[in-house]
């Protein structure tokens, strides 16, 4: 005689719940995919042993043997998968967010909201990564350059205090700033003064320098 078709872990929840089915006739199998799932869905033990009218021993018992299932050892795969997901996942959610950033529907806080939100999914995703060793906790030989000179070009400090701009604009027409922003905003103000402290510095240095090279020079050519 055949055996009967395996049921989706979600069709047999349905039928518990709505009475079809009798918690009693379920395999250990079927009872354990049952605990899983009322457990992934936020159910207690109590619940759980409610629903499949099986002692709370009997569940956690249960429960033991599903973590041991799930058990996962460390391995430099199993590492790789585990970032290969996570990068899908956050380009997943940075992609919905960029939709609601840009979408007409929504509203300008909530614009605003998802932009900022966006940024810090990158960010995260990012700092864990480093925190892994997947990447650098600061690029190899890094050094910020500003060409001052060079016109048309977009400096990183302008485009910022530009977005700031925006954001309090963005503020001041929909009744203040969400908390979020409100909370890092001071942060990110005091890195752009310290950046154009350290920029103005810089310019000083080397018009110094400059200065000095042009006192070498007239002096070597009274010596000549």
């Amino acid at each position: 005689m055949p055996e009967p078709p395996e049921k989706p872990v979600l069709t047999l929840l349905q039928q518990l719940k709505d009475g079809s089915v009798n918690p009693s006739t379920l395999t250990r199998e079927q009872r354990r995919q049952c605990v899983e799932a009322l457990f992934l869905e936020g159910y207690s033990v109590p619940q759980i042993a409610q629903v499949v009218e099986k002692s709370e021993k009997t569940i956690q018992r249960d429960m033991a043997d599903i973590r041991v299932k799930n058990a996962l050892n460390p391995s430099p795969e199993l590492a790789k998968q585990l970032i290969g997901d996570l990068i899908v996942r956050t380009e997943a959610h940075h992609a919905r967010l960029t939709r609601i950033a840009g979408s007409s529907d929504a509203s300008a806080a909530e614009k605003a909201q998802a932009t900022f939100l966006a940024f810090r999914v990158i960010r995260e995703r990012t700092e864990l990564l480093q925190s892994l060793g997947y990447l650098p906790k600061r690029p190899a030989q890094a050094e910020v350059v500003h060409h001052l000179d060079m016109e048309g070009d977009d400096r990183p400090i302008e485009a910022a205090e530009r977005s700031v701009l925006e954001i309090l604009e963005i503020a001041a027409e929909t009744g203040g700033l969400s908390p979020e922003v409100a909370k890092q905003l001071p942060d990110l103000q005091e890195k752009i003064d310290r950046a154009k402290l350290k920029e103005h510095a810089e310019r000083l240095l080397e018009q110094q320098k400059k200065a000095e090279e042009g006192r070498e020079e007239s002096d070597g050519e009274r010596s000549a």
